[in-house]
Parts: structure tokens; sequence; C-alpha cells
């Protein structure tokens, strides 16, 4: 019977440490030679919602749509310009890294939470030169 319990509290610590990351705030990143910013915000239900804005091009607040969070994966679509987003979310939330798309382009795009400038630097290393807009 004492088997049974610690197998128990195993499985539910686990659970526990696989959850989805504290998701939230404003990630700072870059396209190419593009500054972007993401504004994310998870309301009380639970469901996130978004702006990007593109800094350099003035597009300020591009609706984000169709998130889709499961644990550490992360998807999203800015409609208005035809982009999608996808990749994964650090253990602490601060970094998200992964793949932008629009049309047939495809890069990296990484960003991180505007209050870890250490993070916001290491996000600035994935660039490449590509004009998507």
């Amino acid at each position: 019977m004492m088997c049974f319990r610690w197998l128990s509290l195993l499985v539910s610590l686990g659970a526990a440490l696989a959850q989805t990351p504290k998701l939230g705030g404003d990630y700072l990143g870059m396209l190419g030679a593009l500054h972007l910013k993401l504004h994310l915000k998870v309301g009380a239900s639970g469901a996130t919602e978004g702006t990007l804005d593109s800094v350099d091009q003035g597009a300020i607040g591009l609706a984000c749509a169709n998130f889709r969070l499961d644990e550490k994966m992360l998807s999203f679509d800015v409609p208005s310009v035809g982009g999608k987003w996808h990749g994964t979310i650090s253990g602490d939330g601060a970094m998200l890294n992964g793949s932008w798309s629009q049309g047939a382009e495809i890069g990296p795009l990484a960003v991180a939470n505007s209050w870890n400038d250490r993070l916001w630097r290491k996000a600035a290393v994935h660039r490449k030169n590509l004009s998507w807009y």
C-alpha cells in the first residue's frame, strides 16, 4: 500500500513539473533587421491574447489570433500580414524560441521578455536578413 502512495506522489510531482510555463508580458525580438515587440496576456479564463508591433515599419498593434498552447509548445497567427509563429516557451516563460513563416518565407524568430536584458541580447543573435513585409 505504501508503494502505491509513493507512486501517486511521483505521478503528481511529474505532472506539476510538466505544467505550462508562465506566459505573459512584453517580448522583444528581431526578424532580420526589424525590431519586433510581442505583447501577450493570459486572461482569467486562461485564454491567451496578444498583439505584435513591427516597430521599424510603424505597424503597431497587429492582432494575434488562434493561440494554441500545449505545455511548452506555443503557436499563433498574425492574420493581417499572413504570418504564423510556432515554437517553445522556456521553463520560466522568459524566452520564446521558434520560427516565423509568412508566405513561402520561413526563418527563426526568438523573443525574450523585456524585463530580461540578457535574454533580449541572446534573442537578437538569432537574426537573419529576411524581408517579408
